[in-house]
């Protein structure tokens, strides 16, 4: 498949309305699992440069805990989840109280926390895919990302990049999460839409 430098508006819409049901039904999972009010934001759908994406997930990323699922079957591509310090210590006061002032803070129960919080969530997502397109979605699990510009960048191709913000309304904290899907599976989900 030659290089994807742009999407059509078709693509466009498709990929945000996607985008918008999963992270939608993240929001409703992960409301449901603090017991708390979510939002996301409208999802941005971008072609970028393999460059540009590296920076962008560098300044996303920085300071915040990055989180990688590997999105297989057939869909293929990755879920990352960028959390940062305010959204993670809600998440985990959610069963007892935690101050986050430096990652090494976190110890095995709050990290079973987060990765049981980036589980429940992707899960949600890719099965929200799964039941709009009719296809197999599968992820692995979650793992903690030191270095994510090299994880999810690994060629120099152009990349479709679709980040999303989902808020916790109480107290405003959020995180990002970025869908990269492999550029071959573009026209198959059009496809599938189609029928």
């Amino acid at each position: 498949m030659a290089e994807i430098t742009t999407l059509s508006a078709e693509q466009t819409d498709l990929l945000r309305g996607l985008t918008d049901i999963g992270m939608g039904n993240a929001a409703t999972a992960l409301s449901t699992m603090i017991n708390s009010g979510t939002d996301i934001s409208i999802p941005d759908v971008k072609v970028i440069k393999s460059d540009d994406a590296r920076r962008l997930l560098t300044v996303l990323s920085g300071g915040a805990l990055a989180m990688l699922i590997n999105i297989s079957g057939d869909i293929t591509g990755k879920l990352v989840h960028i959390i940062p310090a305010q959204f993670a210590e809600r998440v985990i006061s959610t069963y007892y109280e935690k101050k986050i002032s430096s990652w090494d803070d976190l110890n095995e129960m709050d990290e079973s926390v987060i990765f049981e919080m980036t589980n429940i969530v992707s899960a949600q997502f890719c099965n929200a895919l799964s039941d709009q397109l009719h296809m197999l979605v599968d992820i692995s699990t979650p793992e903690r990302c030191k270095d994510l510009s090299s994880s999810v960048v690994k060629n120099d191709n152009n990349i479709i990049f679709i980040n999303t913000m989902l808020q916790i309304t109480e107290n405003g904290s959020k995180e990002f999460a970025v869908f990269v899907p492999e550029n071959e599976c573009i026209n198959c989900m059009a496809q599938k839409l189609k029928r």
